[in-house]
């Protein structure tokens, strides 16, 4: 594996999966959350475990990115694609579903996550498209 891409990648994943998070729960959702502001830990609370947030998005960026590296084939754009849409079918569902059937959210919340899991991901696979494709000889 080429180790200086493979870290770029991650960084580039990282940083747009943490500015998409920022638009998806900041600013989509966020009349949702208002909603709901009664099952969810004060903002104090919150703003104590935004360490754990990042490490949990450094931990997915690197295993998103090595993933995507073991199976990479060098179809372009397109694979990118497929395998973002891929790995947002696997997460979205897992997430959005147990923490609806677990916490008392309204529907659209979780359909918001669902959605936003498959976008997100959709992007990312871009993103790891993008630094993996082979370079253009003219």
């Amino acid at each position: 594996m080429n180790m200086p891409r493979y870290f770029l990648a991650s960084l580039a994943v990282f940083v747009v999966l943490t500015a998409l998070h920022v638009f998806l729960h900041g600013f989509v959702l966020r009349e949702l959350y208002e909603l709901t502001q009664d099952v969810w830990r004060s903002q104090e609370q919150m703003n104590t475990l935004v360490p754990l947030l990042y490490g949990s998005y450094v931990l997915t960026s690197l295993i998103f990115v090595y993933v995507f590296a073991k199976g990479y084939q060098g179809k372009g754009w397109a694979e990118g694609v497929r395998f973002g849409l891929m790995f947002g079918l696997l997460i979205g569902p897992l997430t959005s579903v147990f923490t609806y059937i677990a916490v008392d959210v309204p529907a659209r919340l979780a359909l918001g996550w669902f959605l936003g899991s498959i976008f997100t991901y959709l992007i990312l696979g871009l993103v790891a498209a993008a630094i993996y494709r082979r370079p253009q000889v003219v």
